[in-house]
C-alpha cells in the first residue's frame, strides 16, 4: 500500500492507493403508514480484507479505527467507493457526522438532496461509481471481466430481515460479492484508464474535462481568445439558459395509436452531437445587444424593430437569441405532424390556454415570454404562424470550435473507431468469450463514453445550486449571497475554467436543426416518429432518393470543412453520417418515449418495445445459478410469470405490438419508486427486535404500471441496477 499525490499538482494531500470499498443491505417495515427502514449488514473491503458488520454503530467504530490508525485528515485520505451513493449513503450519513471527527469540515457535491457524487469528512472521501460509469454493478463486473461477479437472484427483497437476524449462506456469498465485485472493476477501470485513487475523476465526464482542459491550457491564446472574449453577462447568460433545450422527441400525430406494417425505414446519425461541433459555426465571441425593445424609448436613437428575417439574416456570421412576447401561434397546416415549438419554453404560459400535441404547441392565444436560438426560430417561422413583439436580441460572433477542443473531439472520435475494429480482430483471433475480447470490449466502451461525455461537458450550466448536509436537519440548499453577475465574475476569474457555455448550448440546437432537414426530406406523411438523433419513416425509393441526396450535402461539406479522422488502419471515418439501421416491418407508437417495432429475422419476427418508465426485464425466479427474467415485450405479448417458468416463450410479435395501447397495465415490469425519510440516528423497535436507524431510502417495486396517453419524465433512472436486475 503507497500514498499517492497527484501530479502537477500544489495539492498536499496524499490518498492511499488502496480503495475502502463498502456497501449495504437494507430492509423496511413496509408500513406506508409509518415507513421505518434500516440497514441490515455493512461489507467493507480494504486491503485484502473483507469485513462484515450489522449496524451503523459498528460502522463508524470501523471507520474511526481506520482514521486512527492511518492518521486520516486534510492531507491523508482514503477514498471510499459505493456504487450508487444516494440510496447507500442516506442510511449511514446521520451516523458519520455525529459519531466521527471532521464534522465541522465536512464537505459535499451534490446535484439535489440525496442525489450525492461525493462525501468528504474525517479523510475519508465517498464517492459514487454510478456516477463514474453510469453502469449497473452487474454490467460493470461483467464488462471489467473480475472474479467476483455480481450475483442475482440470491436476495427476497420481501422479507423483512433485521439487525439480529441471521442470514444465509447464500445473502452473505451475496453481500461479499458486491463488494469484491465493486473493488476489483474499479481497480481494472482504473487501469484501463490510467488512474489511480489520486486521480480518477468524480463522474464519467470527468475523464473528458481533465483531457480538455490539459489541451486547452496547451494554448497560451486559448483562455483570452475563447473564454474571457466569449464571457456571458447577466442577461445574455439568463438569455441562454432559457433558450436552451435537449433533441426532439415526438411521436407524429396522425399515426398515433395505429399499427402500421410495411417497409419501414430507421436511420440514425453518427456521433451527432460530435458532429454538430465538428461541422458547423457555433458562436465563439462575446453577446452583443444587436436590439432592445427599452431603446425605443430614447429619442437619440433612430431604432427599426427587427423582424424574423432580419434575426435570422444574421445567421452564418452570428449565432442570435431572441427574447419575443408570443401572444399568438398557430400551426400553418395540420399536414405538419412534427411541431417543434415547446409549451415548457413558454414562460408565464397557462396550460388551458393552449391545444398541445405530447408537449408541443399546436395552437396558443394569450401572452407569454419565449427565449429562442435563431436555429429554432427559423423553425418556428416555417411551421407557425406567430403574432410576436421583439424585446432583445443578443448576437454572438461565430466561428469554428477552438483547436484544442476540435483535437479533443476528434481524438475520442478516433479512438472509438480504432477500438471498433480492434475488437473484430480479438473476436476473431481469440473468439468472442475471451479474456481479450472482454477487455477489448471494455475499451471500446470507454471511447463511445468519452465521445458522448463531450457534450455533456460543453453544456454545463456554470452556475448551479449547491447542497450542504447535517444530520440535525438534512440537505438544505445553500443561500446565494451573491448576485448573479457576481457569481458568473468568479467563474471567469478561475483559471480552471476553460469552456463557454453558449457554444455547448447551441450544440443542441444544431441537432435540432439538421433533424428537422431530414423530416421536411422524407416528408411530414412519413416521419412515423424522432428521437434526437434517429428517424423511424415509412420507407420507399423516392424518400430514399431524397435522404441520399442530402446526405451527399453533408458529405461534402464534411469534407470541405475537414470533419472526418483517419483511423490506425489508414481509413478516413467522417462525420455528419445519417446512416441505415435495420430496416422494420411493423411500427406502433403512442407519444415520445413509448413506442414499439418488429425488425423481420430468419427464423420469426422479433418485436423490441420502447416505453419510459417501463424497465427492460423483471426477475422472476433462478434455474439453478441461471436468473429467469420476464420482459416487457413478453408481457405486452399477454405472456404471464407462470408461462415463463414454464419454459413457453413464443409470441405473436404483432399482437404484442398492438397491445402497445392507453391503459395497458404491466404487473411484473413495473419499475420501483424511491422515498427518503430523514431522521437522526435513534433506536426502534420493529416486531420485537431492536433497530439503530437514522432513516434511508425505501425503493418498492410498484404493483402496476399502466401506459399513459401522454409521456411524463417522472421515472428519473437513478436505481439503475435494480431496475434491469429486478431486485432492489
Amino acid at each position: 500500500m503507497e500514498w499517492l499525490k497527484k501530479p502537477r499538482g500544489r495539492s498536499r494531500v496524499r490518498w492511499c492507493s488502496e480503495p475502502l470499498g463498502l456497501d449495504i443491505e437494507t430492509s423496511h417495515n413496509h408500513d406506508p403508514e409509518n415507513p421505518i427502514c434500516w440497514m441490515v449488514s455493512c461489507q467493507l473491503f480494504f486491503d485484502g480484507v473483507y469485513t462484515f458488520l450489522r449496524t451503523p454503530r459498528e460502522l463508524v467504530e470501523y471507520l474511526k479505527k481506520l482514521i486512527e490508525d492511518y492518521n486520516l485528515g486534510e492531507e491523508r485520505k482514503i477514498l471510499v467507493i459505493i456504487h450508487n451513493a444516494s440510496f447507500d449513503l442516506s442510511y449511514i450519513l446521520p451516523y458519520l457526522q455525529k459519531y466521527l471527527p471532521g464534522a465541522e469540515d465536512a464537505q459535499i457535491i451534490a446535484d439535489a438532496p440525496h442525489k450525492i457524487k461525493m462525501y468528504s469528512q474525517g479523510g475519508l472521501e465517498f464517492r459514487c461509481t454510478y456516477q463514474l460509469t453510469h453502469k449497473s454493478l452487474a454490467t460493470w463486473t461483467q464488462e471489467m471481466n473480475v472474479c467476483h461477479q455480481k450475483k442475482i437472484g440470491l436476495y427476497d427483497y420481501e422479507e423483512i430481515l433485521y439487525q439480529d437476524s441471521k442470514l444465509s449462506a447464500d445473502q452473505k456469498e451475496y453481500d461479499k460479492n458486491d463488494v469484491l465485485g465493486l473493488v476489483e472493476a474499479f481497480k481494472r477501470h482504473n487501469d484501463l484508464r490510467g488512474d489511480t485513487t489520486a486521480t480518477v475523476p468524480l463522474t464519467q465526464t470527468g475523464y473528458v474535462r481533465r483531457a480538455g482542459r490539459r489541451l486547452c491550457n496547451k494554448d497560451r491564446y486559448y483562455r483570452l481568445h475563447y473564454v474571457l472574449n466569449a464571457r456571458l453577462y447577466e442577461e445574455s447568460y439568463n438569455g441562454i439558459v432559457c433558450s436552451y433545450a435537449g433533441g426532439y422527441t415526438h411521436n407524429n400525430r396522425h399515426f398515433q395509436g395505429r399499427l402500421i406494417r410495411g417497409c419501414i425505414g430507421h436511420k440514425d446519425f453518427r456521433s451527432h452531437y460530435p458532429t454538430q461541433a465538428r461541422c458547423y459555426p457555433l458562436p465563439v465571441g462575446r453577446p452583443q445587444v444587436y436590439y432592445d425593445a427599452r431603446w425605443l424609448g430614447y429619442r437619440i436613437r433612430k431604432v427599426k424593430t427587427p423582424t424574423i428575417d432580419d434575426i435570422l439574416g444574421l445567421y452564418p456570421e452570428y449565432s442570435t437569441v431572441t427574447r419575443l412576447k408570443l401572444f399568438r401561434a398557430q400551426l400553418r397546416s395540420d399536414d405538419i405532424s412534427m411541431p417543434f415549438l415547446q409549451y415548457s419554453k413558454l414562460l408565464n404560459c397557462k396550460e388551458e390556454r393552449c391545444l398541445l400535441d405530447n408537449g408541443r404547441v399546436l395552437y396558443f392565444k394569450g401572452s407569454a415570454i419565449l427565449y429562442v436560438d435563431n436555429h429554432t426560430l427559423k423553425i418556428l417561422k416555417e411551421q407557425y404562424k406567430l403574432s410576436f413583439v421583439v424585446e432583445h436580441v443578443d448576437r454572438y460572433k461565430n466561428g469554428t470550435l477552438a483547436p484544442p477542443l476540435v483535437k479533443l473531439i476528434d481524438q475520442f472520435f478516433a479512438g472509438k473507431s480504432d477500438a471498433k475494429d480492434h475488437l473484430k480482430e480479438v473476436e476473431k483471433e481469440y473468439g468472442e468469450m475471451s479474456m481479450e475480447a472482454s477487455i477489448a470490449r471494455a475499451l471500446l466502451a470507454i471511447e463511445k463514453e468519452g465521445v458522448n461525455a463531450i457534450y455533456g461537458m460543453l453544456a454545463t450550466n456554470p452556475l448551479r445550486q449547491e447542497f450542504t448536509y447535517a444530520w440535525e436537519t438534512g440537505f438544505r440548499e445553500v443561500p446565494q449571497v451573491k448576485s448573479v453577475p457576481e457569481q458568473l465574475d468568479d467563474y471567469y476569474s478561475k483559471y480552471s475554467t476553460f469552456l463557454a457555455y453558449q457554444t455547448g448550448c447551441f450544440i443542441t440546437a444544431l441537432a435540432r436543426a439538421e433533424l428537422y432537414q431530414y423530416i421536411k426530406v422524407i416528408g411530414y406523411d412519413k416521419v412515423l416518429y424522432c428521437d434526437t438523433d434517429s428517424i423511424f419513416y415509412l420507407k420507399d425509393s423516392a424518400t430514399e432518393k431524397a435522404i441520399e441526396a442530402l446526405n451527399r450535402k453533408k458529405h461534402e461539406n464534411a469534407k470541405k470543412v475537414g470533419a472526418f479522422i483517419t483511423n490506425k488502419a489508414g481509413k478516413k471515418v467522417f462525420y455528419d453520417v445519417f446512416e441505415a439501421e435495420p430496416d422494420c416491418i411493423g411500427f406502433k407508437g403512442l407519444h415520445a418515449k413509448c413506442y414499439g417495432v418488429v425488425f423481420e429475422e430468419k427464423e420469426k419476427p422479433v418485436f423490441k418495445a420502447t416505453i419510459a418508465g417501463v424497465p427492460a426485464r423483471y426477475l422472476i425466479g433462478m434455474d439453478g445459478e441461471k436468473p429467469i427474467y420476464i420482459t416487457r415485450e413478453e408481457e405486452l405479448a399477454g405472456l404471464t410469470r407462470s408461462d415463463i417458468l414454464k419454459g413457453k416463450r413464443d409470441f405473436d410479435a404483432f399482437k404484442a405490438l398492438d397491445n402497445i395501447k392507453v391503459g395497458f397495465k404491466f404487473k411484473e415490469c413495473t419499475g420501483t419508486t424511491c422515498r427518503y425519510i430523514d431522521d437522526v440516528p435513534h433506536i426502534e423497535y420493529v416486531n420485537g427486535h431492536r433497530i439503530e436507524t437514522a432513516g434511508g431510502a425505501i425503493i418498492s417495486k410498484l404493483e402496476e404500471k399502466e401506459i399513459r396517453e401522454s409521456w411524463i419524465d417522472e421515472y428519473e433512472k437513478i436505481y439503475t441496477e435494480e431496475e434491469i436486475n429486478g431486485e432492489i
